[in-house]
Order: structure tokens, then C-alpha cells, then sequence
């Protein structure tokens, strides 16, 4: 960005008075799994980030939307190839050396990692569950106000390991249950999405590569997420809702 001499910036005028802030990977940079070839092709042919469910939420949930997408990363999982870290090193940093700040705090945080964190990594869910739990931890005592929602992730990598619907979902479900807070809810698909998105088969669900959402498939994890958020939030008994 070029700026002219002299000129100023204005500050941002939000439409909604909430502020939602999301973790995710690369579900959530818009990678659509199309075909290209990456150092040839423009980097906005197979990446669209405004398409993503997280985007998609904010009108019906009325909030202001950030979104952090690190494209195959983890609770646990770091980026070697990009130097990037695990979770728990990033999540309050914008870069390695200046700490995100979280004034005003934001109302939600969701974060829907734990696709790249599995079993051929050589992870075990207790792992995967203590990771979770202290991330939870360090979430809430940054942020004492905030409503957090993990988001099971549909798929992916992991596939469904467990028979029990997304990925790393037994983990993250107990993690939840463990922290017992009642700010803490989760989004959970269930085994509804598994014969959708369970790599390495492609299905009417994923893109070209069997693996990442088609473009319209975020509509329907940006109806799940608004739903059960939308019912927790109504409740405030940190249940998840059964999707109908």
C-alpha cells in the first residue's frame, strides 16, 4: 500500500458493535483445493478469503469479524515450512515479536483448528485434549468476558478418526467438558458432514483436491456455526445443540 505524502488515514467505521475473532487454518484463508500451479498462478485464482463461513457469520451473528487463518497449522501442528508456530505460540502475537492486543477484548472467539493435528503426525488424542485444555486456559484468563466456541472441524486430514464426526472431535469435545465453563460451548456437526468431507475422497463437498471445502460448502458450515451459536447463546447452558 502507497499512501501520498501527506495524507492521513481514517479510522474504520464498524457497522456492528460486536467483535468476533476466529482461529482456523486453511479452511479459513479460502483455500478452495482448486488446480494451479503455484508459481505461475495469482495467488487470488485458488485463494478467496471473503468466501469463507467465517466471513459469511458476521452479518447474522452482528459482528465485526478477524479472522487469523495459518494454513496448516494446529493446536499442536506448526508450519515448518513457513517457520510459523503451533497455536499456543501465536494466538496472542501478530508477528514473533509484537503481542496482539485484545482492547476492546472481542465478544466471541472461535477457533475451528485441530484438522492438521493427527494420528500420521504421530499425535495421540491426549495430546490433542491437552493441548485444547490449555489453550482454553490461556484464552480465558486473557479474555475472562469472552463467549469462546470451538468449532469440531468437518474432515479434512484427520478424516474421522474416531467414528464420532470431524476431526480430533473426542478431544476437543472432552477438553471442553473438562475446563467446565460455562462460556464455553462448542459447534459440533456430528457425523452429519463425515461422508462429505472424508479426505482422501472427493465428494460434492470438497474442491478439486478431495480435501479443502468447495466455495459453497462454507454456506453450510456457516449455517451450522450460526445456528449453534445463535441456540448456545440463547440457552447459556454450554450444551451444544443437536443441528436439525
Amino acid at each position: 500500500m502507497q499512501l501520498d505524502a501527506g495524507s492521513v488515514l481514517s479510522p474504520y467505521p464498524p457497522i456492528f458493535a460486536k467483535k468476533c475473532l476466529i482461529y482456523g487454518d486453511s479452511y479459513l484463508m479460502g483455500y478452495n483445493g482448486a488446480s494451479y500451479t503455484e508459481s505461475t498462478d495469482a495467488y487470488y485464482t485458488y485463494v478467496d478469503p471473503s468466501m469463507t463461513w467465517a466471513i459469511q457469520l458476521g452479518q447474522a451473528m452482528e459482528c465485526e469479524v478477524g479472522v487469523v487463518g495459518v494454513g496448516g497449522s494446529g493446536y499442536l501442528q506448526p508450519v515448518t515450512s513457513d517457520g510459523q508456530p503451533a497455536l499456543s505460540e501465536y494466538w496472542n502475537y501478530y508477528d514473533s515479536t509484537h503481542a496482539r492486543s485484545f482492547s476492546p477484548a472481542p465478544d466471541y472467539t472461535i477457533n475451528s483448528l485441530g484438522i492438521n493435528d493427527h494420528r500420521r503426525l504421530g499425535l495421540t488424542t491426549s495430546q490433542v485434549q491437552t493441548a485444547v485444555q490449555g489453550w482454553l486456559t490461556s484464552v480465558r484468563f486473557t479474555l475472562p468476558t469472552t463467549k469462546i466456541f470451538l468449532y469440531i472441524p468437518v474432515g479434512g486430514e484427520a478424516g474421522d478418526e474416531d467414528g464420532t464426526g470431524g476431526a480430533n472431535a473426542t478431544p476437543i469435545r472432552n477438553a471442553v467438558k473438562v475446563c467446565g465453563d460455562s462460556n464455553t460451548f462448542l459447534i459440533d456437526a456430528g457425523t452429519q458432514l463425515v461422508d462429505a468431507d472424508n479426505w482422501p475422497r472427493p465428494t460434492w463437498f470438497t474442491g478439486p483436491d478431495g480435501i479443502h471445502p468447495a466455495q459453497n460448502s462454507h454456506r453450510i458450515l456457516a449455517a451450522i456455526a450460526i445456528y449453534q451459536m445463535q441456540k448456545a447463546l440463547s440457552d447459556h447452558h454450554g450444551t451444544t445443540p443437536t443441528y436439525p
